[in-house]
């Protein structure tokens, strides 16, 4: 799906798993990265987003 598409959507899921992704969350919230893509979805404004984590 596109960024638009899933930014026209009624609200977003994201599921990590791991200390290694839970290490990017934590970078990708301090700002919008390219480096970074789903840090653009986190920040964002337009769609509501939950985030699951689990070790």
């Amino acid at each position: 799906m596109s960024k638009a598409a899933l930014l026209a959507c009624d609200s977003l899921i994201l599921a990590i798993q791991g200390a290694g992704k839970r290490q990017v969350f934590d970078q990708a919230m301090q700002g919008v990265n390219d480096s970074l893509p789903i840090s653009h979805f986190l920040l964002q404004t337009e769609c509501p987003i939950d985030v699951y984590w689990t070790a």
